[in-house]
């Protein structure tokens, strides 16, 4: 999957795809997005774990930068997972396992 890849190219694409092709494609995004959903949760545990004087430091704006990357990933692969969810739902396609 890729992140990076421009939306409209990825809307040309799954609009050529039948179901069960957006389907599998769409269950990698949720496989995805899941992890990384997951991982976001985890950083600002560690972040609070930080003590308060350093905060400011090395170890505190590494775990910020890796929050944000970390959420325009999430952003990135949400919005590329609508695309197909919409994609499904637009053919008629079964979206129950696909809720996020």
């Amino acid at each position: 999957m890729d992140e990076s890849k421009p939306i409209a190219e990825i809307k040309a694409k799954a609009a050529k795809m039948d179901v069960e092709q957006l389907r599998a494609v769409a269950k990698k995004y949720k496989y995805a997005l899941t992890a990384r959903q997951a991982e976001v949760k985890k950083l600002p545990e560690s972040f609070a774990k930080i003590p308060l004087t350093e905060k400011l430091g090395k170890e505190a704006q590494a775990l910020t930068a890796d929050i944000d990357n970390l959420m325009k990933s999430v952003n990135a692969l949400s919005e590329r997972f609508g695309v197909y969810y919409d994609q499904i739902k637009a053919k008629g396609g079964e979206l129950k396992d696909l809720e996020l």
